[in-house]
């Protein structure tokens, strides 16, 4: 059971990694096509937020580099860092 639930994890941990890329891609995309920095700040935001925090928080929890507080510390660190961002690229005039 406990090998079908890392498997279960690797797998939604993937699927997050992709879509939030395909997500901060399309944003960035948009900021390219109007040339607009709220969509340069949307995209910077989304890939700290999903692709960026995911994959420190797996290489961190993965090599055992910090115990299960400072890596949660860690991960909504960045995850505040990129809510800002995101807040910034909404309030651009």
């Amino acid at each position: 059971m406990s090998d079908l639930l890392t498997q279960l994890g690797l797998i939604t941990h993937g699927a997050t990694l992709l879509i939030g890329t395909f997500v901060a891609y399309q944003s960035y995309r948009g900021y390219r096509r109007n040339d607009s920095s709220a969509m340069l700040a949307l995209a910077v935001g989304l890939v700290l937020l999903i692709p960026f925090a995911s994959l420190v928080r797996f290489v961190i929890d993965s090599f055992a580099l910090l115990g299960t507080t400072q890596s949660a510390l860690v991960f909504q660190a960045i995850s505040i860092v990129g809510l800002l961002v995101v807040f910034y690229g909404l309030v651009q005039d």
